[in-house]
């Protein structure tokens, strides 16, 4: 059961990710043709952009392919800076929000904070079921030289 689960929500992002990228340049193309207002494809279009930009950055950081050694406190901090950035320009070339000063604190102190639970909660998680990562790491390293 666990694996079907895992098959269908894989296959059920994959599929979505096809249909979206299908769709939106046919979705510009008809709301041009008609008139209409692009904003809400715009923000779908930005949004799939940040989706594949930070799985990008978490294969970066993370993956130790491209990136071999680098203490996990600094892999974070790269993470979260390039993370930040990169949802920050997504947020205001979509028009994700309105572009003022107050509005764009308020978007990274928001980011901050989220990041930093998620952090805290995944090192708890990992802690209880791998260890350190700097030694799962090496451990994986250790199975795929083979």
């Amino acid at each position: 059961m666990k694996t079907f689960i895992k098959r269908f929500a894989l296959t059920t992002c994959v599929l979505f990710t096809i249909f979206m990228l299908a769709s939106l340049p046919m979705g510009y193309y008809f709301a041009n043709l008609s008139g209409a207002d692009t904003q809400g494809l715009t923000i779908s279009l930005t949004l799939l952009i940040a989706c594949a930009g930070l799985a990008f950055l978490q294969g970066l950081w993370f993956s130790g392919f491209i990136i071999k050694k680098l203490a996990y406190p600094l892999r974070l901090t790269g993470f979260a800076i390039t993370a930040a950035a990169m949802l920050f320009a997504c947020g205001w070339f979509g028009g994700w929000f309105p572009h003022e000063i107050e509005v764009v604190v308020s978007f990274l102190l928001e980011f901050v904070a989220i990041f930093a639970l998620a952090t805290i909660g995944y090192g708890i998680y990992f802690k209880k079921t791998a260890g350190s990562y700097d030694k799962a790491l090496e451990r994986y390293r250790e199975q795929n030289r083979k």
